[in-house]
């Protein structure tokens, strides 16, 4: 059995745990879905904690140290990576398809909202930190050409950290608002950093053609790159009944990232303190082919509980 699969399991457990926990201590009122509707003229706020736990798709193009970088978007280091006077070199990586890294070693996330009338402002955070053995060695490259070496012949181990620290701010307003329906056009900002890290053991070292070294048999790359991204988009949601409700979420930008996109849905259960939400979330940022952190996709399951006043 894959080391990931018992700590994700712990992780969803836990997840599950906690929102049962709230669940059961509330009592249920019929009037928690109107109260997530304002009567003009008043200010309503709603403070969501919650629990993310994605999937991590990514490829990432670390500089060497001592031959160039791999392009603009971020800064590479590390130890016992390039050694050499080679031009423009890079270790390319790859996390996925869809792999759950076996710890999560840090996580905080925070959703917030205010709305008065028909104008609503909100802030969502999130900040993890997660690491495992899931990353390929995919190949060096220099001066654009890649190197032959690094394939199946040459055994490899790693491990890969990335580290994520994102701001959602926008503005929105609803362009329908009926009671059982509501929709929302958006506009913001994505803003934070991304960073990343990947350590390595090889049975054999990588060198050019003329014997210059280029890759140690062990070692460790860095990068990291900040995100400053225009977004627009829509959300919404769909008062089914009373208790139930479907809020969904999607936005598309552009910035220091060539596209990112997000997109959110799930399902929610009133009580009289807020409500209970179960959901799906996807968060994108790709870059141009020849930036650090090429495509970075988060994926998973949302867990949280929405406290309004």
């Amino acid at each position: 059995m894959s080391p990931a699969r018992p700590a994700l399991r712990m992780r969803l457990h836990a997840a599950a745990a906690l929102g049962l926990a709230v669940a059961a201590s509330a009592v249920p009122s019929p009037s928690a879905a109107q109260a997530a509707r304002a009567p003009d003229g008043e200010w309503r706020f709603s403070l969501t904690p919650y629990v993310w736990l994605p999937t991590v798709n990514a490829k990432i193009e670390y500089p060497l140290p001592g031959i160039g970088g791999g392009g603009g978007g971020g800064a590479g280091g590390g130890t016992g990576g390039g050694i050499g006077a080679a031009p423009d070199g890079s270790l390319d990586t790859e996390i996925g398809p869809n792999r759950y890294l076996s710890q999560l070693n840090f996580a905080a996330m925070l959703a917030g909202e205010a709305r008065r009338g028909p104008w609503s402002a909100m802030a969502d955070f999130i900040g993890l930190r997660v690491s495992g053995e899931g990353s390929r060695l995919n190949g060096v490259s220099v001066g654009g050409n890649r190197l032959p070496g690094l394939d199946a012949s040459v055994g490899s181990t790693s491990q890969s950290t990335l580290k994520a620290a994102l701001w959602n701010v926008t503005g929105g307003y609803a362009l329908v608002e009926d009671g059982a329906y509501r929709l929302d056009a958006i506009a913001g900002l994505r803003v934070g950093r991304l960073e990343a890290n990947v350590d390595w053991t090889l049975s054999a070292s990588v060198s050019l053609p003329d014997g210059t070294p280029v890759l140690a048999r062990s070692g460790s790359l860095g990068a990291a790159r900040d995100v400053v991204d225009g977004v627009i988009g829509a959300r919404g949601r769909w008062q089914i009944d009373s208790r139930w409700a479907v809020p969904w979420y999607v936005d598309v930008g552009t910035g220091t990232s060539r596209f990112t996109w997000q997109a959110f849905a799930g399902a929610s259960y009133a009580f009289g303190w807020g409500e209970l939400l179960f959901a799906w979330r996807h968060l994108g940022l790709q870059d141009q082919d020849r930036e650090v952190f090429r495509r970075v996709t988060l994926g998973g399951p949302t867990l949280g509980a929405t406290f309004r006043f």
